[in-house]
């Protein structure tokens, strides 16, 4: 029985010791290295509260959109409508020589977008990939972004609407920095 004790007693021993040993040594990698681009660094860049005006049809309206770098800095999301009933998210990310998003649309689609310009930082042109949520090809669903950087406290987004694959009309957000 003492034999058994002690076994178990040094396999633990050697256990926790190889644990510490992992936890102390500073070069255990644990994350791998985030991709980034010049494109993917200017979206990284609007991390804060943009307010603005939103335009469609000749209606306008006040909009705020939050921008967020998160995922160990994988990811940007961008939040329209903060904390109201409206509320919508986008997601973008790196995906080797693309950057794409998905948007999560009040529409209850979820449409998916690429650009496939990663070196530019004045303006980002994402086009359809694919959508899920679609139950028909008639469904109408955002299929084209352009997101223009006009200077460090200005931007401009063009979401295009899209019904029977057609485009529809444009929305144009025209956005400022909140201090």
């Amino acid at each position: 029985m003492k034999h058994v004790l002690l076994g178990i007693a040094l396999a633990l021993v050697a256990a926790l010791s190889t644990m510490t040993f992992v936890q102390a040594d500073p070069n255990h990698e644990h994350h791998p290295k985030i991709e980034s681009s010049p494109a993917f660094d200017k979206l990284k860049s609007l991390a804060g509260t943009w307010q603005g005006t939103s335009e469609m049809h000749g209606k306008t309206e006040k909009v705020k959109i939050a921008y967020r770098v998160t995922s160990g800095g994988s990811a940007v999301e961008e939040t329209f409508f903060p904390g109201t009933p409206k509320e919508m998210i986008s997601m973008y990310h790196q995906d080797g020589k693309r950057l794409v998003m998905t948007h999560y649309c009040a529409l209850g689609n979820q449409p998916r977008m690429q650009s496939k310009t990663l070196d530019r930082t004045d303006k980002l042109e994402f086009s359809f990939d694919d959508a899920t949520g679609l139950k028909s090809k008639k469904d109408p669903y955002m299929g084209a972004l352009t997101l223009t950087f006009n200077d460090d406290k200005t931007i401009t987004q063009e979401w295009t609407l899209f019904e029977n694959r057609q485009a529809k009309g444009t929305t144009v957000m025209s956005l400022k920095r909140k201090k």
